[in-house]
């Protein structure tokens, strides 16, 4: 039985909803073999076609499977139903295509920021008819992250742009090398600075995004500053010092620097590099002031913190610490100088009779001897320190006040057994005097007393006139401030 089967021009509108957007598709039938015929159409005979009435024959494709937002610079599948007596031609606007191994399956690359058509064309051989599908996409471009390194250094900033389809809800995600998530608001251009070493990856999390690189950051640790720089902090001019890290780090090398308030304050002498280095200062400024700088930096260029050195030229100080300008004879007195950081010290007394250096000579802290006299006298204190390569000369005026110079006054006439009379002791000078004196009286009498005189009286029984002694011995006198 021949079935005669006659198709004309048919064209079918489907509409489907897909993401919140509306999409057309189109089929049209047309006759491949008569293209130009005004009546569109094609027929096919089962009996000849030699085929069972249950089983299908194509003869149209209605739709064409596929994402209708697809990413810029994406390749997206599309794909329509697959027969063996169908043949396939697909055609993109807009963009590029890759066939697969199956001929009703292409990926699409679209290339710009607009809508494209995906339309694939198909001939069945067996029913000598025909048709085309349309495919109505809108391009997006794709979420990407630029920066401009991927390797920094522990409290370095590093900055992100954000490129592409932005105009939805995102927000930056940073992932920290212990796994944990911050998150930072959505900024075009984002700059973070990490305070841990570790991997970190970068991306863009959130709506209608069309997908997003990852960026993977690298933190390197920064050194341990240098603990402590060891070395004089006040120098003299023309002369080199060297300096040095107290408890260097392995690994790691030491960049010195010179910061001064004179061009030519200070200078290196050789390496500005390393562990040690040495260092010259000059005389062109009189009064200058240099700082030392050293900052550590490991093998991957990371540096730390800087620790610094001030230095200072030298400048002496003249005078003494205790400022007392009287002195008692029979003491021992300790004067210092004010000037600590010299070389030596040298010590002496005008007049040199005056007194004597019994300790400390050629220190900053020296012990006088002032001598006992009898007449008060100015002495002077010279004191020379050796100090970058010179003797600075300071000195100090002392005034010896006299020692007292005692007599004892005695009746001058001969005194009667019972009478009393008075014992006394006098200074050289007539000043009051003020002791402990223990008399002894010529008869084995003594007798204590606290001032300078005694009243006593004879009563033993002579029978012929005697001559007696009378001595005192003083301690404890004060006189004139001083105590003997």
């Amino acid at each position: 039985m021949k079935t005669n089967i006659l198709l004309q021009f048919i064209t079918f509108i489907v509409i489907f909803k897909i993401q919140s957007q509306t999409i057309d598709y189109k089929l049209e039938l047309i006759n491949f073999s008569n293209p130009a015929s005004p009546q569109v159409f094609c027929s096919y005979d089962l009996d000849t076609l030699n085929v069972s009435s249950a089983e299908t024959v194509p003869t149209a494709i209605t739709i064409i499977k596929g994402d209708s937002i697809p990413c810029k610079g994406v390749a997206t599948k599309f794909e329509v139903p697959f027969w063996n007596v169908v043949s396939y031609t697909w055609r993109v606007t807009n963009g590029s295509f890759i066939n697969t191994i199956q001929p009703n399956v292409i990926y699409v690359t679209a290339l710009y920021n607009s809508n494209a058509v995906v339309t694939c064309n198909y001939f069945n051989s067996l029913t000598n008819c025909g048709g085309r599908a349309d495919f109505n996409v809108n391009i997006t471009p794709k979420t990407f992250i630029i920066t401009n390194t991927n390797t920094i250094c522990k409290g370095d900033s590093v900055q992100w742009i954000a490129t592409g389809n932005t105009n939805n809800y995102w927000q930056w995600e940073i992932t920290k090398p212990n796994a944990t998530k911050i998150y930072k608001a959505a900024e075009d251009t984002l700059t973070f600075k990490p305070t841990e070493a570790g991997d970190y990856t970068i991306s863009i999390v959130g709506s209608g995004l069309c997908g997003s690189n990852t960026i993977a950051l690298k933190v390197f640790d920064t050194p341990a500053p240098a603990d402590t720089i060891k070395g004089i902090d006040s120098v003299c001019t023309n002369e080199t010092y060297s300096y040095k890290i107290a408890h260097p780090q392995a690994d790691v090398t030491y960049n010195w620097y010179l910061k001064a308030n004179t061009v030519t304050a200070a200078e290196f002498v050789g390496l500005n590099t390393g562990k040690e280095v040495n260092i010259k200062y000059s005389s062109g400024a009189a009064n200058f002031y240099t700082l030392i700088k050293v900052i550590a930096t490991n093998d991957n260029n990371c540096t730390s913190d800087t620790t610094y050195l001030s230095i200072t030229r030298q400048v002496m100080r003249s005078g003494f610490v205790n400022a007392d300008t009287v002195a008692c004879p029979d003491t021992r007195v300790e004067y210092e100088a004010k000037y600590k950081e010299g070389e030596s010290y040298e010590w002496s007394i005008s007049p040199a009779g005056a007194g004597s250096i019994v300790t400390g000579n050629g220190t900053a802290k020296a012990t006088i001897l002032w001598n006992h006299i009898y007449t008060g006298i100015s002495a002077t204190i010279l004191l020379k320190i050796r100090k970058c390569g010179s003797l600075n000369p300071t000195s100090k005026t002392i005034y010896i006040k006299p020692a007292p110079r005692l007599q004892l006054i005695t009746p001058s006439n001969a005194v009667c057994r019972g009478s009393q009379f008075t014992a006394s002791l006098q200074t050289n000078t007539g000043s009051s005097l003020d002791a402990n004196i223990l008399w002894s009286l010529g008869n084995g009498d003594s007798s204590k007393t606290i001032g300078n005189s005694i009243d006593y009286q004879y009563n033993a029984a002579i029978v012929a006139p005697v001559k007696l002694t009378i001595s005192a011995t003083v301690s404890n006198v004060q006189y004139l401030g001083c105590t003997y």
